[in-house]
């Protein structure tokens, strides 16, 4: 009898239109082909769901409705929360759900939280068989987020001993870079509770027979998130800069619901060349209809999927370092990298390369290689297995025994 893995994801998991989802699809997708468990996906949902929509993705659905949350929840979590504490501002609806899914939790030989953020669901009887997939270290990003001042410096201390705490909760931590990894054994955790995974692609992506109807030069991909809009500025900035005095005939398509950002509004108002696509349920045509992607992040933390993915559909990524961050890359080789271009020729030497049909071309087909061969699904996600089976062993034994 095959272990029963139980993966809660909150939100709807499909169709994925943010990074985030679209990183667990591709986890889910390779543990159930795999047939070494029972995927038993439990999902909060804001709309109606079939089994059938996740027959690739689980073995099981376990959907509950937004709709059924009781009204009063929002105002508790925010009488529960801890101040500053980010970690805490969903005490009261972690504590209503940990109620309602007791069952399948305790009956799980292995429970999957995406994020630390719903810690207080784990019934204490579970605490030795949950594992955490933390896509981000929130402190890690807040001391990105927030700068360098004293109130800043102080919130991010608080968050991350709490953090720290809240992670020697579970029996094991799923990071994505080595130096996340290497971040949290530095603060006490023993290191053979840490697994880094890197971003796994997921199935490969057919061609698109066609991309976008009108074809673009730049293409940014995200959901409306402070790190995304801050993204979008910054790309705005360099735009605008001196060394790229030229930027003002580039076009850009902007897909995802980062369109209803005040600066994706403003830079597309009374501009032909800035097309706002909306959310996008197949990012095939988006980013077979551009030349170059762009990851421009200026703050954060982890592996960008953004960029991953860019790069897995074989088109150059315009990044930043920080976006580059545990993705190995060489600048002008498999990736552009925007802090080598900030001289005063930058913006001739992109348009240059924006005409270079080969060139571009080559770029893109050295990062679908290097890719591919850093995130495969095997490399990535055969640790994550191996994790899964070691946490969900000692609950099987002792079944098998009874």
């Amino acid at each position: 009898m095959k272990p029963t893995l139980v993966f809660f994801f909150f939100g709807t998991l499909l169709p994925c239109r943010q990074g985030n989802q679209r990183f667990t699809a591709a986890v889910l997708e390779h543990l159930v082909q795999q047939e070494r468990f029972k995927i038993k996906l439990i999902m909060v949902s804001d709309r109606p769901v079939a089994q059938t929509e996740y027959s690739q993705l689980c073995d099981e659905l376990v959907c509950v409705q937004m709709s059924e949350f009781p009204r009063f929840l929002r105002l508790l979590n925010r009488l529960l929360r801890l101040p500053g504490i980010d970690l805490t501002r969903t005490t009261a609806t972690s504590l209503w759900l940990r109620h309602r899914l007791r069952p399948h939790f305790e009956h799980a030989d292995c429970i999957l939280f995406n994020y630390a953020t719903w810690f207080q669901m784990i019934p204490k009887s579970c605490a030795n068989r949950t594992m955490v997939l933390t896509h981000d270290i929130v402190f890690f990003r807040l001391r990105s987020f927030l700068g360098d001042g004293p109130l800043a410096g102080i919130r991010v201390a608080v968050n991350r001993l709490f953090e720290l705490h809240v992670l020697r909760k579970f029996a094991c931590i799923i990071v994505l870079g080595d130096y996340e990894a290497e971040l949290l054994a530095r603060a006490g955790i023993p290191p053979d509770r840490i697994i880094s995974i890197g971003m796994p692609l997921g199935s490969a992506h057919p061609p698109a027979e066609d991309g976008l109807a009108t074809p673009y030069d730049f293409a940014f991909v995200g959901g409306d998130s402070a790190q995304n809009r801050m993204s979008l500025e910054h790309f705005a900035r360099v735009c605008q800069s001196a060394a790229f005095r030229r930027a003002n005939t580039w076009s850009l398509a902007i897909a995802g619901s980062i369109g209803r950002s005040g600066i994706a509004r403003r830079m597309a108002a009374g501009n032909p060349r800035v097309r706002l696509l909306g959310e996008v349920d197949n990012l095939v045509a988006v980013y077979h209809g551009c030349k170059i992607v762009v990851g421009t992040i200026p703050k954060g933390s982890g592996i960008k999927v953004k960029v991953v993915e860019a790069m897995n559909f074989g088109k150059p990524v315009l990044a930043t370092r920080k976006a580059l961050e545990g993705i190995p890359c060489e600048h002008g080789k498999n990736v552009l990298i925007l802090e080598e271009m900030e001289g005063i020729l930058a913006g001739g030497w992109l348009d240059a390369l924006l005409s270079d049909t080969d060139r571009l071309r080559e770029i893109g087909r050295k990062a679908a290689e290097n890719v591919r061969d850093v995130f495969s699904n095997e490399r990535c996600l055969g640790p994550l297995e191996r994790a899964i089976q070691r946490v969900a062993a000692p609950e099987r034994m002792r079944s098998d025994a009874l």
